[in-house]
């Protein structure tokens, strides 16, 4: 197994806990749990996750 020099685990992480402090934060989270679900990489989880994050601060968003 390699090292992940790109700490991305922790990048989800971090991401993940942004996220929830959002509103309609189960929305978000369980679109972020679905990408994993479908056998993306944790390295490009956490970047759609991070992307989200930039996305729903500035965004207006009615589900």
């Amino acid at each position: 197994m390699t090292a992940d020099i790109h700490d991305y685990a922790g990048r989800l992480r971090r991401a993940r806990e942004r996220l929830s402090r959002l509103e309609n934060s189960s929305i978000l989270l369980s679109f972020i749990d679905h990408l994993s679900a479908l056998g993306l990489s944790v390295g490009r989880v956490a970047k759609y996750a991070n992307l989200l994050c930039t996305l729903m601060r500035g965004t207006p968003f009615d589900p």
